[in-house]
């Protein structure tokens, strides 16, 4: 499960500037974003992370706790 939601919200960040700082499609970020896509190819990885500073694992929950 991504928790790109929670990062946006920490750095103070929107979905369209996460998709303009990535270059990936503001619906496909929504999409992530909600729920309706749990995981990212490689490429995408990359620019999210580097995009909010983070290592690519902290995009995704760790574990059982996925609240």
């Amino acid at each position: 499960m991504l928790k790109i939601k929670e990062l946006l919200a920490r750095h103070g960040k929107s979905q369209r500037w996460l998709a303009r700082e990535t270059g990936i499609n503001v619906s496909t970020i929504n999409s992530m974003v909600n729920g309706q896509r749990t995981y990212l190819n490689v490429k995408e990885e990359e620019k999210i992370a580097e995009a909010l500073g983070v290592n690519p694992k902290e995009l995704y929950y760790q574990g059982r706790n996925q609240s």
